[in-house]
């Protein structure tokens, strides 16, 4: 597609693998001048551009990877490191091009996890060079999982994962430093997974369950319930002051709207053995946005005399999530269109200045203007209720008659018993 006389608009297809810095080639003899008056020219001696080639350039704006991790603080001398990048968001729609766990360690002997985070990296860089490779086969190393046969007892490692997507852009995670402990720390399990998804109005509840020393040859100790702590922070790792509302320590419950939409949270439990022993495990949170609800008061059809004034009132839309965004434009907006439905499908709504607000107001002169010479006329009204960039839409019937509709009551077929 030609912009102007000297720039093309080129719209490459999904399975391209153009990157920045590849080149595009314009193929000789394939481009000539448009022709715009064949009369006052002989085109056919025009000659077509000559090859010529461009490089690909990266987006005025810079797209960065954003890497995340979580995991257990400290793990027990007889426990694995786990460590989860699974939140981590940017490659632009393509597989990483880079993807690379580094570490340091205060442990006296780090050969053993050296080894094995080379190996681990060599595997990856295969996966990010190969041309047959997907982004879906980064998916099994989402989760760094170092073997306790790898780690020192006493010893501190800190992990740090590098991306860079195919704009060539790259950035690193904060570090997460785990200890392993001289000892065996509790092992936590949080039902339900390390991953929520919910919206504002709903309630939020986690329960742990923390468990004594599991190393073959230790006695089990006892973490009691009240030794359970809780925060929650958000993804710049700040703590929020959301206090827990569960008496029992070993749930983490917030009320409903008291996360804040479109936001990510990090619920992080710590527990501590009858030793003093620690042991942190966390879920991540992510509050969705609830959809508007537009609703015209009246039911799905209002059928009323051309002599009797209405009201079509859109007071009782609503916002779920009952949030205002600072960052957003929250004013509510209301929208009205009009199409007649009968006796002429698909008409105007003659006559009908719709204003933008909540509610439609027709007083006794409009009903006559909007039936006109007909006996009975249905209009379809639909209201678009728009806020912080969302909008809903509902839709009712008003059908005007000519004269007094019968009046219709819904009541029991049946007596009460009375004791007398």
């Amino acid at each position: 597609m030609f912009l102007s006389t000297t720039q093309v608009l080129a719209i490459l297809s999904k399975a391209a693998t153009t990157m920045i810095g590849s080149e595009v080639d314009l193929i000789a003899g394939k481009v000539f001048a448009e022709c715009s008056d064949p009369d006052a020219f002989d085109c056919s001696s025009w000659t077509a551009a000559p090859a010529s080639s461009t490089t690909v350039d990266g987006p005025a704006t810079p797209f960065y990877p954003t890497p995340i991790l979580t995991g257990a603080t400290t793990v027990s001398s007889c426990a694995d490191i786990t460590v989860s990048a699974m939140s981590s968001t940017g490659s632009g729609g393509r597989k990483w091009t880079a993807f690379q766990w580094s570490f340091t360690s205060t442990a006296s002997n780090t050969t053993r996890i050296t080894t094995y985070m080379e190996d681990l990296n060599t595997e990856l860089a295969d996966i990010a060079v190969s041309s047959t490779t997907t982004m879906s086969d980064f998916n099994q190393y989402l989760e760094l999982n170092v073997p306790t046969e790898n780690l020192i007892k006493g010893g501190t490692y800190s992990f740090v994962l590098t991306l860079k997507n195919f704009f060539d852009n790259s950035a690193s995670s904060t570090v997460i430093e785990v200890t392993v402990s001289s000892n065996s720390v509790p092992s936590i399990m949080i039902q339900g997974g390390d991953k929520r998804s919910m919206l504002r109005p709903n309630a939020l509840s986690i329960f742990a369950e923390a468990f004594g020393a599991a190393c073959p040859g230790e006695q089990a100790k006892i973490v009691p319930a009240k030794n359970y702590n809780w925060q929650i922070k958000d993804v710049a790792g700040a703590v929020q002051d959301f206090p827990s509302v569960s008496i029992d320590r070993r749930f983490f419950k917030l009320n409903s709207f008291t996360l804040i939409p479109d936001s990510t949270y990090f619920v992080e439990v710590t527990v501590i053995d009858s030793d003093g022993l620690t042991a942190s495990s966390s879920v991540e949170v992510t509050v969705g946005v609830s959809p508007l609800v537009a609703i015209i008061e009246g039911g799905s059809k209002v059928v009323a005399p051309k002599s009797k004034g209405v009201v079509l009132s859109s007071s009782s839309s609503y916002d779920p999530d009952a949030y205002t965004n600072p960052n957003n434009d929250n004013t509510e907006v209301y929208k009205w269109s009009c199409m007649e439905t009968a006796p002429i499908y698909g008409a105007a709504c003659a006559g009908l200045d719709l204003a933008n607000s909540m509610d439609l107001p027709f007083d006794e002169s409009m009903m006559n203007t909007l039936l006109g010479d007909e006996k009975s006329r249905t209009l379809s009204f639909f209201v678009e209720y728009m806020k912080d960039n969302r909008k809903a839409s509902g839709e009712t019937y008003l059908q005007i008659e000519s004269s007094e509709p019968p009046q219709v009551e819904i009541g029991p077929i049946w007596t009460p018993k009375i004791n007398p």
